[in-house]
């Protein structure tokens, strides 16, 4: 296969994952995104486009490609500033190993992991957000939620987050005009666009010296 073509696999793959969240049945038994992911691919790959030409082992080493992904530049000075002055933790759907996994290949300085697997369910359920803040003690007016996704950032918001969007390339699901009518909604408290230093820019916006 071309470049190209496993391009649009991944692509699709990818959107997939984006669709996990927002279909996800809390009246069955917990799938983690790990499990849902290696469903997922075999679904593209062995169901759809090449029937039975992918084994177990293909698939599963496929699927662990995720614990190997690479951060952004920014991550790690950005959450080391931030750390200085925060309790810092990951708030994702991904599962608990997987984050883990990310932490240890990236050497990003997270204090805690917290994953929706802890709370079982996805964001954006509430759940989630609310039991987020239970598991370290504090009103949901003290947390802050740092996304690369408009529709989570808005779940958080309703929850009484404070909020900052990241902007990162090809993370947003939310076409032009949703992303313009969010502005003017004003869930957001802060919008750090694309050409910024990331995390290290909202860590001098709360003063901290990088």
């Amino acid at each position: 296969m071309s470049t190209s073509s496993w391009q649009e696999i991944a692509e699709e793959w990818h959107r997939e994952y984006m669709k996990f969240g927002d279909t996800y049945d809390t009246s069955k038994p917990f799938v983690s995104v790990d499990e849902y992911n290696r469903i997922s691919l075999e679904n593209i790959l062995n169901t759809r486009l090449f029937p039975g030409l992918f084994g177990e082992d293909d698939l599963q080493g496929l699927t662990l490609a995720w614990h190997r992904l690479d951060s952004y530049p920014d991550s790690v000075p950005g959450l080391s500033f931030l750390g200085t002055k925060f309790l810092t933790s990951t708030l994702s759907n991904g599962n608990v190993k997987l984050l883990e996994d990310l932490q240890e290949h990236n050497s990003l300085p997270f204090k805690h992991i917290t994953s929706a697997e802890h709370f079982g369910a996805y964001k954006p359920s509430p759940e989630v957000y609310r039991g987020a803040s239970r598991r370290f003690g504090l009103e949901n007016s003290e947390c802050c939620l740092v996304a690369a996704h408009l529709e989570d950032l808005q779940a958080a918001k309703k929850c009484g987050f404070q909020t900052i969007y990241l902007e990162r390339d090809l993370e947003e699901a939310w076409d032009s005009k949703d992303v313009a009518r969010a502005r003017e909604e004003g869930f957001v408290d802060l919008w750090v666009e694309f050409g910024g230093t990331g995390l290290i820019e909202i860590a001098r916006y709360y003063g901290i010296d990088s």
